[in-house]
């Protein structure tokens, strides 16, 4: 039979079986009392054989250790580029028995990452997720991080390490700074997109900055890693006077860039028109004989032009072909008619367009022989 001595307070132990004939093997069993003062503690088995007189010992030794757990995490190590999202899972182990529940934070994370665990707390064993969430603007580094599970008693903590590459980005350029129009006048921008870190996202473009009765009309209006695209704008005739800043944005996820253009548009000068006829014309006594008069408007000038003659001597007659240029551009033929009985000279003519409250005139010198 078998008997045990050296036990912790309140333990108990049995051997099954309890005895043992010739040869074989018992199994020792001890239950520990709770609580149990956590040490090592020197066990004297002995076996005894009362028929035969016989009795052997042998040393074993029992260690109790305080209920405690141990965390760990997996993979040890991961790379991201900035704004990209990554994970890390912690294990809760149980050790002597442990049964309490555990609360985790995570330490040592740079500007711009946030973190959350999931589940927040696990009760005697099991897994939770860590999950990183970082920013554009995160500074590209490495990163230990220090993860703590706690139950208010215990605490306990492992590392892990975090790598943040650059992130693919572009810039954005325009290949004008500034244009400057008349109100109804058209003009453009190129705008150019570069990738950096070998960026290939879609970048969405749109203008903001247009003034009153103008438009802005980009196209293409999204790119693809690189490329360019044309800034066209269109102003009214009612379109304010004055210096605007466009700015185009170009948008890819949480990467946002712009840049800057200026539109001038000038007040609108008066349309106007100008009269010429080029040289003299000489017309012999009872002939006839013609000079063009032309009419050509400045600054979108378009009205219609009436034409009328002054200083004809006696014996010579003028008429125009039309009496009116209309559409502010155009010809009109002067003809003269010269009487056999009219004198011989030089005699200035003068042409008067008039449109509206615009008046101009021209001189030509018609000669009789």
């Amino acid at each position: 039979s078998f008997s045990i001595a050296g036990l912790p307070v309140g333990a108990t132990a049995s051997f099954t079986p309890a005895t043992l004939t010739g040869s074989g093997s018992s199994t020792l069993a001890i239950v520990l009392a709770t609580p149990t003062q956590p040490g090592s503690y020197a066990l004297t088995i002995t076996g005894n054989d009362a028929a035969n007189g016989l009795t052997h010992t042998t040393s074993a030794t029992l260690v109790v250790s305080t209920p405690d757990f141990s965390i760990t995490a997996a993979p040890s190590s991961q790379t991201i580029n900035q704004g990209a999202p990554t994970s890390y899972t912690v294990s809760l182990t149980p050790l002597a028995g442990y049964a309490g529940t555990v609360s985790f934070s995570v330490s040592g994370l740079p500007a711009g990452v946030s973190a959350t665990f999931n589940p927040a707390s696990l009760t005697n064993s099991g897994s939770t997720a860590l999950n990183l969430s970082t920013s554009i603007s995160t500074t590209p580094g490495t990163y230990t991080l220090t993860i703590t599970g706690s139950d208010g008693t215990l605490t306990h903590s492992t590392q892990v390490t975090l790598v943040i590459t650059a992130a693919g980005d572009f810039s954005m350029n325009a290949s004008i700074a500034s244009q400057t129009v008349l109100p109804g006048q058209n003009t453009g921008y190129g705008i150019s997109v570069s990738s950096i870190n070998g960026f290939t996202g879609v970048v969405v473009l749109s203008v903001s900055g247009i003034p009153a009765g103008a438009t802005g009309t980009l196209t293409p209006s999204s790119i693809t890693g690189a490329g360019n695209s044309n800034l066209a704008v269109t102003t009214a005739s009612t379109t304010p006077p004055g210096v605007y800043n466009l700015v185009v944005t170009g948008t890819s996820g949480a990467i946002v860039h712009s840049v800057t253009v200026q539109l001038i548009v000038n007040p609108a000068t008066p349309g106007d028109f100008n009269l010429n006829v080029v040289g003299g014309i000489t017309v012999k006594r009872g002939k006839t004989g013609s000079v063009t008069v032309s009419v050509a408007g400045t600054n979108g000038f378009n009205g219609n032009v009436n034409l009328g003659l002054t200083g004809l001597p006696s014996g010579a007659t003028g008429t125009l072909n039309p009496t009116t240029v209309n559409g502010g551009n155009g010809n009109s033929t002067l003809t003269f008619t010269i009487a056999n009985n009219a004198k011989q000279g030089n005699y200035p003519i003068t042409i008067t367009g008039t449109s509206g409250n615009l008046v101009h005139s021209v001189n030509v010198v018609l000669t009789i022989n």
